[in-house]
């Protein structure tokens, strides 16, 4: 007799919505961070949040002016924009995973709710595979 395996991951973090080439980008652009400062140094940066804020625009304004990669490591600014993110994030939103959950049980609920009251769209509740 064969039975169904059973996995309870319901209203669990998605990481399996990463994109592969995206994470492979941001950690490109902290391997080079490696190579020329130090490993985990972005966490010891004075003044980091002005200093991310700022690498963060020059990135996002050099590609919105149509230059793709950072003439510096040849890397996407698009990737370096994302480490910058990904630093101030580190830096100031609450390092507690359960909170990280517990926050986005929440988004996902509160967004359900309007999206019932505001549409006639059918809202899925099953988790498919990305299309691509």
């Amino acid at each position: 007799m064969t039975t169904e395996g059973r996995k309870d991951d319901t209203g669990k973090l998605r990481y399996d919505l990463v994109d592969a080439y995206a994470l492979a980008w941001l950690v490109a652009s902290l391997t080079y961070g490696v190579a020329k400062y130090a490993a985990w140094n972005w966490l010891h940066v004075a003044e980091a949040r002005d200093k991310y804020y700022a690498a963060l625009m020059r990135h996002l304004e050099a590609w919105r002016a149509g230059q793709d990669d950072d003439e510096e490591s040849g890397l996407p600014h698009l990737a370096n924009a994302m480490f910058c993110v990904v630093c101030l994030t580190a830096l100031h939103a609450p390092r507690d995973l359960g909170e990280v959950q517990r926050r986005t049980t929440e988004a996902v609920r509160r967004w359900r709710a309007r999206a019932v009251e505001t549409t006639t769209i059918p809202i899925k509740n099953t988790e498919s595979e990305r299309e691509r």
